[in-house]
């Protein structure tokens, strides 16, 4: 009577390919043989991890088909991480909060250009799960503030390294989703912490570039401000009731929207790529139409919230701001005037790109003088995180103080209406 073993390999590669990574562990124990046999066969791995997830060969290059063992280590690693995070223990997801995270970020790495990736519908599909959001989410500083100054909510926020919380941070800022509840079972709204963090001028100088950058001067991203930043946007874009807009809801209500690489493409061209030599003339895809949202405080309520109140210690938070924001809605048309080399500053990969351009109140009747010309530039930090510098000028002069509050932009077209003209200095 044949067994198993008597099969040609040919044969076992082809039963191998129809189990997945769960049956491969079962058959390795079952004996040495399939154990040699299955850990040899790098093309089984790196079948399975191209039918589950995206072929990660556009990001890493074509490299030799002998790096085998990254397939086998990856589709490991990727297997248990779906493990854990299908799993109901929050103690196990937070024992292996760092290798999740690095999975995380791997996976959007190396995710598919454009709208249908599977790395992102894998993630989606993970973290649809609020077990999975607390422990991954919604562990940063802010968070555990808000759980401090609520008893009720003080049993669920656990002692972290800073790093840790700083990661966290970083992987709600890529879900894009803002979660605005420090609980999702005894609720406590964000935004009054997240508001105080914003509006700290403290945490604004020449170091930090005046921006959502490190302390230390090290050009890092703060991804907790990051965090607080998008926090408040999203309270502001849902308290003026436009949440459910065409041009917003895609970007702030749809989870790991925009972190693919070519999500700046927009959507009409998702099937007419740009020619290679315009991507490389425009590699942070800068040419086009944009939607912008900016918020800010009545400047009385911002000087009296720094420099009346009650004197806070060095290093404490300000107390929560529970309060009421100006909010315009921008449509701003910009295109590329100038191409440089990186500096010694700057991320070496890509170079530094100035942009001019104007912009306009997305409802003129909100704010009718609003129009104004655009001029900045973007670039790499030294972590390859990309930095757009934008300044805007009123009538010939650049306005220093303000409006000024937290903003964000993002693509609706690449196409522009703007008049060929002079950049304006």
């Amino acid at each position: 009577m044949s067994g198993l073993l008597d099969l040609p390999y040919e044969i076992l590669g082809c039963v191998f390919r129809q189990c997945n990574p769960t049956s491969w562990t079962a058959l390795r124990e079952s004996c040495k043989t399939l154990r040699d046999l299955i850990d040899r066969d790098h093309l089984l791995y790196k079948n399975y991890y191209i039918q589950t997830l995206d072929n990660p060969m556009h990001v890493r290059g074509p490299g030799p088909d002998a790096v085998g063992k990254q397939w086998i280590d990856d589709v490991k690693r990727y297997v248990k991480m779906e493990r854990i995070l299908a799993s109901t223990s929050i103690q196990e997801k937070t024992v292996h909060f760092d290798m999740i995270a690095q999975c995380i970020l791997e996976l959007i790495t190396t995710a598919a250009p454009g709208y249908d990736s599977k790395n992102i519908n894998l993630l989606r599909k993970h973290f649809k799960d609020k077990q999975n959001q607390t422990v991954f989410l919604c562990d940063s500083s802010l968070f555990a503030r808000a759980r401090r100054e609520h008893p009720e909510l003080r049993s669920s926020s656990k002692k972290r390294e800073t790093n840790a919380r700083e990661i966290s941070a970083k992987l709600h800022c890529l879900h894009g989703k803002a979660i605005e509840e420090a609980s999702f079972e005894l609720g406590s709204i964000m935004y009054p912490f997240a508001c105080s963090k914003v509006y700290d001028l403290r945490n604004y100088t020449d170091n930090t570039m005046w921006g959502p950058f490190k302390a230390d001067g090290s050009g890092e991203v703060d991804w907790e401000l990051a965090e607080a930043i998008m926090i408040v946007l999203t309270h502001n874009l849902r308290q003026c009731r436009i949440f459910s807009h065409r041009f917003i809801r895609p970007i702030w209500d749809m989870p790991f929207s925009g972190v693919a690489s070519n999500s700046h493409i927009a959507q009409e061209n998702l099937h007419q790529l740009p020619s290679p030599d315009s991507m490389l003339e425009d590699l942070y895809g800068i040419n086009g139409t944009w939607m912008r949202v900016i918020c800010f405080l009545d400047y009385t309520e911002l000087f009296a919230y720094n420099f009346t109140s009650v004197a806070t210690p060095r290093g404490e938070p300000r107390p929560p701001l529970n309060t009421d924001e100006a909010i315009r809605m921008i449509v701003m048309h910009i295109r590329i005037t100038k191409i440089e080399a990186p500096g010694p500053n700057d991320g070496q990969a890509l170079p530094v790109v100035h942009f001019h351009g104007k912009s306009r109140p997305r409802y003129a009747h909100s704010d009718p003088h609003a129009t104004a010309h655009v001029r900045g530039y973007v670039r790499l930090t030294k972590e390859n995180e990309v930095q757009w510098t934008t300044f805007s000028i009123f009538h010939g002069d650049f306005d220093r103080h303000g409006p000024v509050g937290p903003t964000a932009f993002w693509k609706i077209s690449d196409q522009n209406d703007l008049e060929d003209s002079d950049p304006e200095d």
